[in-house]
């Protein structure tokens, strides 16, 4: 792997990014920096955003670069998304890349144009039925809170899986 590359709207995704960059010595880029400075097909680990089960950045990601590995920044504690729903659930595999999950926050006041409005009308929406939910599960719990507070779940031990898999592939560590 030669980089790490992403894609992030409100700053999670570009934080992990960050994070594993210091953990592994490879430089970060965003993914239209990436564009610029790396060679088309060059190996990657890739993090993208999710709204709305789908990965921001992916598909031009994918076209770009050789994904070794993708991992998917959302909200919620569990997993989800479409990758993630599309891996080999033995492998975690798609597309010839593993797949991770991270959780990651929200801040809707840092979106942009559609992505504001679309998630602006989501926020509503979840926020209203899981407050008014009397028996919400912990991950509800912190769902709420989230959208509550623009939550931030962004830290160094959510990357322990993907440090494992870096170090199993060969990818040297600081």
């Amino acid at each position: 792997m030669n980089a790490i590359v992403y894609t992030s709207e409100t700053g999670h995704t570009a934080r992990y990014a960050a994070l594993l960059a210091e953990q592994t010595g490879l430089p970060a880029y965003s993914l239209q920096e990436a564009e610029a400075k790396l060679n088309r097909g060059e190996p990657v680990f890739y993090l993208g955003w999710l709204m709305a089960g789908s990965t921001k950045g992916y598909q031009e990601a994918k076209k770009a670069f050789a994904l070794q590995g993708v991992a998917c920044v959302g909200m919620a504690r569990s997993p989800n998304g479409f990758l993630w729903s599309k891996a080999d659930k033995s492998s975690r595999m798609v597309d010839g890349a593993r797949i991770f999950y991270l959780q990651g926050g929200y801040d809707g006041t840092q979106l942009h144009g559609l992505d504001r409005a679309m998630m602006k009308a989501f926020e509503k929406r979840a926020f209203r039925k899981l407050a008014e939910k009397p028996d919400r599960t912990p991950e509800e719990e912190d769902t709420l809170s989230i959208l509550r507070d623009n939550g931030d779940r962004v830290c160094p031990e959510n990357l322990r899986e993907i440090l494992d898999w870096m170090r199993q592939e060969g990818v040297s560590q600081n």
